[in-house]
């Protein structure tokens, strides 16, 4: 089981900051979110993936039951 943290627009929706998945792998975390949250889907393909605060591109990164995995949607703002 991987603990998933959602920021900005991944959050909205799925309407929680955090769920357990049953996932071996960030493709297996990333499949469950659009089949159980399907208007997720377009949000995902935008997002960055840390591992145990790690950045992850690979979707087969494997994961095991301690894994964090953070889905952090394109941020905007900052100072001017």
């Amino acid at each position: 089981m991987a603990v998933v943290r959602l920021f900005g627009a991944a959050r909205a929706c799925v309407g929680l900051p955090e769920i357990t998945i049953p996932a071996k792998s960030l493709h297996e975390v990333r499949n469950h979110l659009t089949t159980t949250y399907p208007s997720i889907a377009p949000v995902l393909v935008k997002c960055s993936y840390l591992v145990n605060e790690v950045s992850q591109r690979d979707m087969d990164t494997p994961l095991g039951n301690a894994d964090t995995v953070d889905v952090l949607p394109p941020f905007a703002g900052g100072s001017k």
